[in-house]
């Protein structure tokens, strides 16, 4: 699926804890992009932080579905 045209923006809300409450954008952090896929940097590995996505046209839409994702470890084997 291909990000609308007519879209500036899109914020990407993220946080430890979840909202609750369906469309609510109520997270610790966010971070504006111009257009998906979003890379967010600086969190903490191995660590579940639960995500939602709203976009900015006039005015800011409500958020999408919270998603969880659990972040990889580090323990990653170095070469």
């Amino acid at each position: 699926h291909s990000p609308d045209s007519d879209i500036s923006n899109y914020y990407v809300y993220y946080g430890m804890q979840p909202t609750g409450a369906p469309g609510s954008c109520n997270y610790e952090q966010s971070q504006a992009v111009k257009s998906p896929p979003a890379t967010i940097t600086g969190l903490e590995p191995n660590t579940p932080y639960f995500f939602a996505i709203s976009a900015f046209k006039e005015s800011e839409s409500p958020c999408s579905f919270e998603f969880m994702l659990v972040t990889p470890s580090t323990n990653l084997e170095e070469t």
